[in-house]
């Protein structure tokens, strides 16, 4: 069965990454599985599409740091789930307080997928990590000028407009922002479409 979870990523001195507990180069003892992942530029997280069996899933799903998305994507998230997921993104610095029984998993998947793809193009184009030091109260103006310009040129890159981005926006208030109009977007994970 094909899911989506998020997990930990795991990172190698040669910095090498791959999701912790499945089966890759540096990870040979994982679960043995066909998978993608799209990881949160330099944070120690990742969103892994993974095909396991159900031995497999229950295996990964062990570890207390691994969230299992529903397999029906579409489905509303419950009331029971909504702080579960706001509390396990806030303690990774991906931004929470959005997450709603009105929204489908597969939204909530396509935000967070979003908000990745921002950390990464920061470190593409050769931007210190974003949570270096700060967290998700820290605001625009507090950030050094060439990351601040830096986010603004990657959220650009990825089709977002960044004009009610000010001084005083948090970085929490930003990714909301530009991740809400990159989730629009058609987006994968590796070959997987969301």
């Amino acid at each position: 069965m094909l899911r989506v979870y998020l997990m930990p990523l795991q990172v190698t001195a040669q910095n090498q990454r791959g999701p912790a507990y499945i089966k890759w180069r540096f990870n040979p003892g994982g679960i043995d599985c066909q998978w993608e992942l799209s990881d949160y530029g330099a944070q120690a997280v990742c969103l892994v599409v993974a095909d396991l069996d159900q031995a497999q899933h229950e295996a990964l799903v062990a570890n207390l740091d691994v969230l299992a998305v529903p397999e029906n994507l579409d489905a509303n998230v419950s009331s029971l789930a909504v702080p579960i997921i706001q509390s396990a993104f806030e303690a990774l610095n991906i931004p929470g307080d959005w997450v709603n029984t009105t929204q489908t998993y597969r939204q909530i998947v396509k935000m967070c997928n979003a908000v990745f793809a921002i950390a990464r193009q920061v470190l593409a184009l050769g931007f210190e990590p974003i949570f270096q030091g700060r967290t998700l109260s820290t605001r625009i103006n507090q950030l050094p000028v060439a990351l601040r310009n830096g986010l603004v040129q990657a959220c650009q890159d990825l089709g977002a407009d960044t004009t009610s981005i000010v001084g005083s926006t948090t970085l929490r208030q930003a990714l909301n922002i530009v991740g809400q109009q990159v989730a629009n977007l058609p987006a994968n994970i590796g070959s997987i479409v969301l």
